[in-house]
């Protein structure tokens, strides 16, 4: 079995900070997009403020979110003590949920559905290693 990491508080923090700036790019990304676009606006060489993000850019910031979230409750599960495995599987539900609700909202539904690919896939080998395997995991 997996072993479960020492917690580590700093570290479960910075996991968190990412999941906070996943959500505050998904979600404006779906529902407030105007939020979006003053946020970007000063990435955007050559379009003016008030020029709305099309579908396309909105899609990927919520994709972006939904990555950066799920990165993040991957650090701070592992950091806060959680077995690797048990980490990963909620850190790829966490993704799946938001890129797939984000996916939908914004008229990408082939993307949603691609995700249950990922999902099955990450779900079948975190639960097969966790059954089979006897490496501890490495200190953080």
């Amino acid at each position: 079995m997996f072993s479960s990491p020492e917690p580590s508080p700093r570290l479960r923090l910075v996991g968190l900070l990412f999941v906070v700036v996943g959500v505050a790019l998904a979600l404006p990304a779906m529902w407030w997009p105007a939020a979006l676009d003053a946020v970007y606006h000063v990435a955007r060489s050559g379009t003016p403020l008030g020029t709305p993000l099309d579908e396309t850019a909105r899609f990927g910031a919520a994709l972006a979110g939904a990555l950066t979230l799920g990165w993040g409750w991957l650090i701070a599960s592992y950091a806060g003590g959680r077995a690797f495995p048990q980490a990963l599987r909620h850190a790829v539900l966490a993704w799946f949920v938001v890129d797939s609700v984000a996916s939908l909202a914004l008229g990408f539904g082939w993307n949603a559905l691609s995700n249950v690919g990922f999902l099955v896939a990450a779900w079948w080998a975190t639960s097969a290693t966790e059954r089979t395997s006897s490496v501890a995991a490495p200190a953080v």
